[in-house]
């Protein structure tokens, strides 16, 4: 019997292979999410879930629970991601569930503490001893999802693009814009145009790391976004501490991890709260769950 564990988020999607005597593959692959309502959407799920299997190799898989980001076991796309999954394996059993709430799993037991992931975009959560899951946050990088890779990347070009209007060629060659550049291959608004509007929401996430590439280097403005960013998280912390009671809250995800000034922020907006940052594996939750059920 073997399982497969998926971490999917729009940036990245992890995945774990083990099977009863004790053998272990992981690795990465590009990013998807729960967003397969759209083409586009189910096309990334179908080229992430592609290398995964081009990476196993041949053999049978026989169980699989997913994490993934944007979606939820009630949600109308639950069935298709259900579906995309068992074409790309031959799997009798598959699960799924948010990656936020697999995150929490990795994290704490139930009732213990509040988890804030922030990934691309970001989210808190809370399950109670009885098992019910509490989401705040993780509406979509349109409509907030703040503090989370996508809005830090959005922060950054809209300063530079609003200083470039001011007078041209003043937002380039600020540390910042020379930062964004060097990751997008050129600079101006053709070049910031066909990155953010040709481009899915994984792919603008990560030119956050142009602003942790600035803050390196002491950039101003790259450290006050990413403290606000972390200012932001700490938001979604609080409104969990008022619905659920205090409680020791972990700080987790690729984006929250990025620059210290993110942790820094969400401690300097909310130093009430006992915040952790742990190093969670949510993959391995998700595949030592599906070789349970099996």
């Amino acid at each position: 019997m073997s399982a497969l564990g998926l971490d999917a988020g729009g940036t990245a999607c992890r995945y774990v292979w083990l099977d009863r005597q004790g053998h272990v593959r992981r690795g990465e692959v590009s990013g998807f999410s729960g967003h397969v309502f759209t083409p586009e959407g189910r096309a990334r799920a179908e080229a992430g879930l592609k290398e995964i299997r081009a990476s196993l190799g041949p053999g049978l898989v026989s169980t699989v629970h997913a994490g993934i980001t944007g979606l939820s076991p009630s949600a109308p796309a639950a069935p298709v991601m259900v579906d995309l999954i068992r074409e790309h394996f031959s799997a009798r059993d598959i699960s799924i569930e948010g990656d936020g709430a697999l995150a929490y799993r990795a994290a704490f037991e139930p009732g213990e503490g509040h988890l804030v992931l922030a990934g691309t975009g970001s989210v808190g959560v809370h399950s109670s001893r009885a098992g019910e899951t509490t989401i705040v946050g993780g509406r979509g990088v349109i409509l907030d999802d703040a503090g989370g890779g996508y809005w830090i990347a959005v922060q950054g070009l809209r300063h530079i693009m609003r200083q470039e209007d001011d007078a041209p060629g003043r937002g380039f060659s600020s540390p910042l814009g020379r930062a964004y550049a060097a990751r997008l291959g050129g600079e101006g608004w053709d070049v910031v145009r066909t990155a953010v509007y040709a481009g899915d929401r994984g792919s603008v996430g990560r030119l956050a790391l142009a602003v942790v590439d600035a803050a390196s280097q002491q950039d101003d403005t790259a450290l006050f976004i990413l403290k606000r960013a972390g200012a932001e998280l700490s938001r979604l912390a609080g409104v969990l501490n008022e619905r659920f009671g205090p409680k020791p809250v972990a700080l987790v995800g690729r984006a929250s991890g990025m620059h210290p000034a993110i942790a820094e922020g969400f401690r300097n907006e909310a130093p009430q709260i006992d915040l952790s940052l742990p190093d969670i594996d949510p993959a391995m939750v998700a595949a030592r769950y599906a070789l349970s059920r099996v």
